[in-house]
């Protein structure tokens, strides 16, 4: 993780408010906004990790999240999917007579197009932080954000 991303969850969020926020966001935002149709989009993704889960962007996001919902989130390129869509991963492989599953058609929500009025609609309580849960990520992953 680079050392201005380090500093800046340091300023911002310290890390366990960072995972506690998205814990919250992930179940109390994302997986309602699902639910009711207004948020995420039917894709095709890889089964197995991305190269960007060993980077310290991964571990601080983290690989899975409890939800009920089958999904997963795409964090500037990472991909981490709820505890419901490896249930659902699992179940193919015992379909497949324990062959190998490469691929998994799910829903994906791309953290980047989630808009305030999202957060405001689905946890109002979470609106405040919103922005700078926003800018702590993108900086976490590499991204200039405007000073």
């Amino acid at each position: 993780m680079p050392q201005a991303a380090r500093e800046l969850i340091m300023l911002n969020l310290d890390e366990q408010r960072l995972a506690d926020y998205m814990k919250d966001f992930e179940a109390t935002v994302l997986a309602p906004a699902i639910v009711a149709g207004v948020i995420g989009r039917r894709e095709t993704l890889p089964v197995r990790p991305g190269k960007l889960s060993r980077t310290g962007f991964g571990k601080l996001v983290g690989p899975s999240f409890d939800s009920e919902v089958s999904f997963a989130v795409d964090y500037y390129g990472l991909l981490k999917r709820s505890s419901a869509l490896y249930q659902e991963i699992e179940w193919l492989r015992q379909q497949l007579s324990g062959r190998q599953v490469k691929t998994v058609d799910c829903i994906v929500v791309h953290f980047a197009s989630v808009r305030i009025e999202y957060v405001a609609r689905f946890n109002p309580i979470m609106v405040a932080e919103f922005p700078m849960f926003k800018a702590t990520l993108l900086e976490a992953r590499g991204f200039k954000t405007k000073a």
